[in-house]
């Protein structure tokens, strides 16, 4: 599945305490909202973290290029190619009886693999 930088999200929210309609605002609604066993709220969030596409790096690689007579393409490109990694991750928040997180599961399941 590939994403776009805007889709990219956040998850610096996701700590025990955190108020979920703070966690909603940052991330945008839940994939689902279900309750466990435990008649706590589960959240089930799909979470992409990487680097972002950047007008000032594109600018400062192609000046390294002019700059070095195409000598930085051997160090940039492969540079470049790992920064530009993504990591997809499925995450469950586990919310207390007021809404706030009491726990947060990172879920690895073979469609997140490919």
């Amino acid at each position: 599945m590939a994403m776009s930088g805007k889709d990219q999200k956040d998850d610096s929210i996701l700590y025990p305490g955190a108020p979920r309609d703070v966690v909603i605002a940052k991330l945008g609604p839940p994939e689902s909202s279900t309750t466990n066993e435990k008649e706590e709220r589960v959240d089930s969030y799909y979470i992409v973290k990487g680097n972002k596409p950047s007008t000032g790096r594109a600018v400062a690689h192609a000046a390294l290029d002019v700059f070095t007579f195409g000598l930085w393409e051997v160090i940039g490109t492969p540079m470049e190619m790992g920064a530009g990694s993504e990591e997809h991750s499925r995450v469950l928040v586990i919310y207390d009886k007021n809404d706030k997180i009491k726990d947060v599961k990172k879920v690895i399941s073979p469609k997140d693999k490919e």
